[in-house]
């Protein structure tokens, strides 16, 4: 009898497939199949990649507005898409790999991401780098930007505002960034560090210290308009919101108009307070400690204690509308439902008006998910970047929640074969044939 000798190399290779199951793409894999999303009124928008290395690189932020979806990756990519259509708008590198940075913010014409001490600016649309400059200080949480300036508060307690004018005539003489000092327009010293990122709402400036206050500076930083202790530091970003006063009308003038403030302290408390003086509206005490921002969806507050589920309040008196202890973090809403994630990566669809549970969707891949307060969207994605886009499926255009006015100005159209007019959300608006437009006329959805 003969012996056969096998080679140690042929048996490792015709045990390889036992060993390594076969790795199909994670989009085959883990997406959501369109009967599961059948099942909720939901159908898949579009899905793309976000450019990263895969072997090295997660994502780190997730940001999104009404127009763009921004991606950064731990290794300081940053990928713009569009947020409708999934295009893929533009990408850059911006810092050096692993710098710490915090999430994107825009304005009408630019996109800035700080990362360490440098300050970086793209153009919103093409991502070409506009300039950079020197961060007088580690910021210590998030910026905020408006029309004129930068605001970056820094572990040193102090709040620092730049100069947008001033930044740009110095990148056009080419003095960026060696005379990055004279971008500083002011600076404002509290006790301790600024413990969240500032909100600008274009007259004030408002941003909490480790110090246990509440502090509201004028934009151009001189005037002090109002100091609020609270009973404990703040222990979470805050929320702004413009809302119209009840019985105001139409006329949109600024004193209509009621500017708020919700902000979560370590004493469990959640407070409502008026942004232009400090007045307290309302609190809810929630009785676990809030480290997430709030989000605000119209008349609603969705606030998420830590092991605490999700509560909805009124955001008008501040009650408690329903309870959903299963929830650990929100998602996205719609005008009669709410998505939120739990403890096994599920998606569930909730009633908006009751919270009570209609489904459950596994998606526990797509660890990564925007809390959207700017569009009824849902946007999800995997660690390595890929992204996917949900919506309902007679949504075909975005309902913009925080600033309903840049909702897109679609024509009205009437059927041939009926007698109704459709605002383009599958909403049917009253019959008969639409007036003759003049100049001028247009339908807002």
């Amino acid at each position: 009898m003969k012996l056969l000798r096998i080679s140690p190399l042929f048996g490792l290779f015709c045990a390889w497939p036992l060993l390594c199951p076969a790795q199909q793409p994670l989009a085959t894999n883990s997406m959501p199949s369109s009967r599961t999303l059948n099942r909720y009124n939901l159908e898949r928008l579009w899905w793309s990649q976000a450019v990263l290395d895969p072997a090295r690189e997660t994502i780190r932020y997730l940001t999104v507005d009404e127009e763009t979806l921004y991606v950064q990756s731990t290794g300081g990519n940053v990928t713009a898409f569009d947020s409708e259509s999934g295009q893929r708008r533009w990408s850059v590198h911006l810092g050096r790999r692993d710098d710490p940075s915090f999430p994107v913010v825009t304005n009408e014409n630019l996109v800035l991401v700080s990362t360490a001490m440098t300050l970086h600016a793209v153009d919103k649309f093409d991502g070409k780098s506009k300039w950079k400059v020197r961060l007088p200080a580690h910021p210590s949480g998030g910026l905020a930007l408006d029309d004129r300036r930068v605001y970056m508060g820094s572990a040193d307690g102090s709040i620092y505002a730049l100069d947008l004018k001033m930044i740009n005539n110095l990148y056009d003489l080419g003095r960026l960034p060696e005379w990055s000092f004279q971008t500083l327009d002011w600076r404002y010293k509290t006790g301790k560090e600024v413990s969240t990122p500032p909100i600008t709402t274009g007259r004030l400036v408002i941003f909490a210290s480790r110090d246990g206050s509440l502090y509201s500076i004028s934009a151009d930083g001189r005037t002090p308009m109002f100091q609020l202790e609270t009973g404990a530091p703040i222990s979470a970003p805050m929320a702004f919101r413009i809302r119209q006063k009840e019985g105001a009308g139409d006329k949109k003038i600024l004193l209509n108009f009621d500017r708020r403030i919700y902000m979560a302290a370590r004493d469990f408390n959640f407070y409502c307070i008026s942004a232009d003086n400090g007045k307290e509206h309302w609190h809810f005490v929630s009785g676990l400690p809030i480290y997430t921002a709030p989000t605000v969806i119209r008349d609603d507050v969705f606030v998420l204690p830590a092991r605490g589920g999700m509560h909805s309040l009124n955001a008008v008196n501040g009650k408690q509308q329903w309870w959903n202890p299963r929830i650990t973090g929100f998602v996205a809403a719609s005008n009669d439902t709410v998505y939120g994630s739990d403890k096994q990566g599920n998606l569930i669809i909730m009633d908006r008006k009751k919270g009570a549970t209609i489904g459950a969707i596994p998606i526990r891949h797509f660890n990564y998910r925007i809390p959207n307060d700017r569009t009824d969207r849902i946007y999800v994605a995997t660690q390595s970047g890929l992204i996917v886009c949900l919506r309902e499926k007679d949504r075909k255009i975005a309902t913009f929640h925080m600033h309903p006015e840049r909702q897109p100005i679609l024509p009205v159209f009437v059927p041939d074969d009926e007698d109704h007019l459709d605002d383009g959300q599958g909403n049917n608006l009253p019959g008969g044939q639409p007036p003759i437009p003049l100049p001028g006329d247009f339908q807002v959805p």
